[in-house]
């Protein structure tokens, strides 16, 4: 459905929003598909530990329930799709959304 698209787009583009403020602002959602967040992306502990800490605080999750998560992090689209399935949107506020939207538009995502 297009709600359905639209949730995902949004969710999309908040994880790209903090991959960018994490790994280079220059980077784009092509350069971080099908990447190993470790192995291609070269985050350390640190840039994990604070990319974990932006990802609950922005999605309403707990990464301490998710299965593996140094498989999560290995791959952006699985990371992608974990938080596809278990973010719950009603946690991003209206006020967020209404900036990731401004945002996707400059973006033209």
């Amino acid at each position: 459905s297009s709600a359905a698209s639209d949730v995902y787009k949004r969710q999309q583009h908040i994880l790209n929003g903090i991959m960018r403020n994490i790994v280079s602002e220059e980077m784009t959602l092509k350069e971080f598909k099908g990447k190993s967040l470790i192995d291609d992306l070269q985050l350390d502990s640190v840039a994990l530990m604070e990319l974990a800490a932006e990802i609950e605080e922005r999605f309403g999750i707990h990464l301490d329930e998710a299965p593996s998560l140094l498989e999560l992090f290995d791959n952006y689209d699985k990371l992608l799709e974990y938080l596809q399935q278990n973010a719950a949107d009603h946690n991003v506020s209206g006020k967020e959304n209404v900036r990731v939207w401004q945002e996707m538009k400059e973006w033209k995502v």
